[in-house]
């Protein structure tokens, strides 16, 4: 199998995944529930938003651990359209960036299949045009980026 060329891949330990699920006021409530944050400097690793037209969305974080508390605290008692934020917090959580040339199809099915060989479970995946990243057990989180080298190599 021939390796596709990447630009880098970024490994970040010491997450911890925080979910708001069923985010009332969906996309209209997104900016009440940030700027708080943005403005107490947390720091958003990872951010991932999913959901459908006639479906409340989940939000999901990747802050790091030592930041935890005060994301919570944040969050905590935080209230849309008059209902509670539900909150959930999975840790230890890890991540792995990749960063491809251009934006292939194979590059999403290798990096899939990467985890896979792995045996490690995402439990977040995040997409853009200048990076792909999931979020899973950080443990498990070095086996990846040793079944990535099967699939790419950097490029240089």
């Amino acid at each position: 199998m021939k390796k596709i060329q990447i630009a880098g891949l970024r490994q970040v330990l010491h997450l911890s995944q925080i979910e708001i699920l069923s985010l009332p006021g969906g996309t209209r409530a997104l900016a009440r529930v940030l700027d708080p944050l943005a403005e107490s400097g947390i720091n958003l690793e990872f951010v991932a938003f999913q959901g459908g037209p006639k479906l409340s969305p989940d939000l999901i974080l990747g802050v790091h651990r030592n930041q935890v508390v005060a994301t919570l605290g944040l969050l905590k008692g935080k209230t849309e359209e008059g209902r509670a934020l539900e909150i959930r917090c999975r840790e230890p959580a890890g991540m792995i960036s990749l960063f491809p040339h251009g934006n292939r199809p194979a590059v999403v099915g290798d990096f899939l299949a990467a985890f896979r060989e792995a045996e490690v479970e995402i439990w977040a995946l995040g997409f853009s045009l200048s990076a792909l990243s999931a979020l899973g057990e950080e443990s498990r989180i070095p086996r990846v980026l040793v079944a990535l080298k099967d699939f790419f190599e950097l490029a240089g």
